[in-house]
């Protein structure tokens, strides 16, 4: 809540500039690693993926914003083709959805109420079959555990913890290699965290947890809406969160932050914007104001009955 606008602003041009750098070192590992290892700068090849994913808006308004007319234009054309090629290098799958949804958001926002709808139903309908072609193809689609483990978690919730508050904060590390081994592990590994964050805050915080969560992200859409680049950024970081951990990684849950940061500074501008320029007779009057009209209005009627 510190943050001013402008370092906000200034963190924003910064993921922008990442969003470039951690698709470039991706490209340079693919020619010195093997490709298992595209770790990028966090070391995660599916969830370093998607944070160029979900940072490519960023990049996409550096590019675009006024620039010297003397830098040719197919040198940005070429920078903006760089993430989605590492990010394909990956193959992460939940990497690939995040990149599709935030480019699909990007451009849903700039559209009008109806062709938004027009949008949308088009969008379910592509959403529905490349989901049934991933699910169906084990070599695109590998969950690596991850269903069987929400499962465990979510049975164990129901049955053992509190479901309307949760387990607790900072509960999942703690209690899922538990479960885990009660239940004979089956992915040999140790899952720390659910790579899902919306059921992990609903495991550690219960209904009214994911609900407050849910409530605040709402708010957050809502008013991104009007900006593309922050309304995509903030649905592909909301999608990420549905198979990786990006609020458990530091340098994308600082991404998130800034995201709904921005979000909620634009809108208090805005309104900042729209007071200054308010005519003085159309102002909301103060308190002040207000009791002195309600005082006037007294002495009128006691006279008037009088």
């Amino acid at each position: 809540a510190s943050l001013t606008v402008r370092s906000l602003f200034r963190l924003r041009t910064s993921y922008g500039v990442l969003c470039l750098a951690n698709a470039l070192y991706v490209l340079t590992q693919t020619l010195y690693r093997d490709p298992v290892d595209l770790g990028g700068f966090i070391g995660n090849p599916s969830i370093n993926a998607c944070l160029i994913a979900f940072t490519y808006p960023y990049l996409h308004t550096l590019l675009t914003e006024p620039r010297p007319s003397h830098l040719d234009r197919k040198y940005f054309d070429f920078a903006l083709l760089v993430p989605p090629v590492a990010i394909v290098l990956t193959h992460s799958s939940m990497a690939l959805g995040t990149l599709a949804l935030t480019v699909a958001e990007f451009f849903f926002a700039r559209l009008k109420h109806r062709e938004r709808i027009q949008w949308t139903l088009g969008s379910l309908v592509v959403a529905a079959v490349a989901g049934m072609v991933l699910i169906g193809s084990r070599e695109l689609f590998l969950d690596s555990g991850r269903f069987y483990t929400w499962g465990i978690a979510m049975e164990w919730l129901w049955k053992m913890g509190n479901p309307i508050f949760g387990a607790g904060a900072g509960s999942a590390e703690l209690l899922l290699p538990m479960i885990q081994h009660d239940t004979k592990l089956v992915t040999n590994e140790w899952f720390l965290w659910m790579h899902n964050d919306w059921l992990q805050v609903f495991f550690e915080y219960g209904a009214v947890g994911l609900f407050l969560v849910m409530l605040v992200f709402g708010h957050a859409v809502k008013l991104a809406l009007p900006r593309p680049p922050l309304f995509a950024a903030l649905i592909g970081f909301a999608f990420c969160a549905l198979g990786n951990y990006p609020l458990h990684s530091p340098l994308l849950a600082v991404a998130g932050l800034v995201t709904l940061a921005l979000c909620f500074r634009e809108k208090e501008k805005e309104c900042q914007t729209n007071s200054n320029t308010t005519p003085p007779e159309t102002m909301t009057p103060s308190f002040r104001q207000c009791l002195g009209r309600l005082q006037r209005f007294l002495k009128r009627t006691t006279w008037g009955a009088l």
